[in-house]
């Protein structure tokens, strides 16, 4: 009985998830992508996304820097952000995360205006 459960909830949660250049299963959503990469930094993201979104910025949050992980050798501090789930913004709390390569730098995700129409990009290395 709990594998026929298993199965049932497995398929439940992959229902709408996509799989990815390097065959990892993903949530469909932008902000269960962030979590994801989140829980698993090891693929970085070079491009950014971005979205139409239909509600202000919400208000900035302080965050407290944690201390960087000493199993990194060149950690960097995501900082916490506002992410737009497809309805609503969604808080995705800072974390530090293992730097792909010495060349690249890491740009937060950002909120604007243009066009009287409202946008946010994924934070991405570059």
């Amino acid at each position: 009985m709990s594998n026929v459960l298993f199965a049932v909830l497995a398929v439940l949660c992959l229902a709408g998830c996509v799989v990815d250049q390097y065959g990892r299963v993903l949530p469909p959503d932008p902000i269960g992508q962030a979590l994801f990469n989140a829980l698993d930094p090891a693929t970085p993201v070079y491009e950014p996304r971005e979205y139409v979104v239909d509600s202000d910025y919400p208000a900035a949050r302080y965050e407290r820097r944690t201390v960087a992980p000493v199993s990194y050798s060149d950690p960097v501090w995501v900082s916490g952000y506002s992410g737009w789930g497809g309805r609503d913004w969604v808080w995705v709390p800072g974390r530090w995360v293992q730097r792909p390569r010495d060349d690249v730098v890491w740009n937060d995700s950002r909120y604007y205006v243009s066009d009287d129409r409202r946008y946010w990009r994924s934070g991405y290395w570059q």
